[in-house]
């Protein structure tokens, strides 16, 4: 079954997949926002998620999933962990919830990032780093693209087309 969910659900629902112990009401009020969110607006906003989630168990005190599930994010950090980085990258769908400006899930985004990209810049495997290379999280990403050229051979027909981009991107700094 798939359900849609809000932004505000989604960003929840993150947070209490990724705390293992659970969270508070004043926990997940300070993780959601930098403003002041009152508490009794986050338990309307989970008293709401709870009605959406149908078999999935919101408990209480402190507010966590009764049943585990597979995110998006667990299986790119098993598949880095596994050292399978192509499977990593054809995972990895581009930042979190790139809409959201909750300070929580805009850390998750970024450490989720970072560690994608940490593990490519090391990287010798071509295909994984144009896979990633090639989206749009990875386009203007000078790093990548340098070592994209560091380890593609002269005799790829893409070299020519790397050499260009990383030039064009370079130059585009420089400015």
């Amino acid at each position: 079954t798939t359900t849609r969910l809000s932004l505000r659900h989604s960003e929840i629902l993150l947070l209490l997949t990724e705390s293992g112990d659970g969270m508070t009401t004043a926990e997940l009020a300070v993780a959601l926002s930098d403003d002041e969110q009152a508490q009794v607006t986050v338990r309307a906003e989970l008293s709401r998620l709870r009605a959406v989630l149908g078999p999935l168990e919101l408990a209480s005190r402190p507010y966590r999933l009764a049943t585990e599930i597979d995110t998006d994010m667990a299986g790119v950090r098993a598949d880095l962990a596994a050292g399978q980085l192509r499977r990593a990258v054809a995972r990895y769908r581009g930042p979190v919830l790139p809409a959201s400006m909750s300070p929580a899930v805009e850390r998750l985004r970024d450490e989720l990032h970072m560690h994608v990209r940490s593990r490519l810049l090391v990287s010798d495997d071509v295909d994984a780093l144009l896979s990633f290379a090639d989206t749009a999280h990875g386009r203007d990403d000078l790093e990548v693209w340098d070592r994209v050229l560091s380890v593609l051979p002269g005799t790829s027909p893409r070299h020519a087309q790397v050499q260009a981009h990383v030039e064009a991107l370079d130059k585009e700094l420089r400015a």
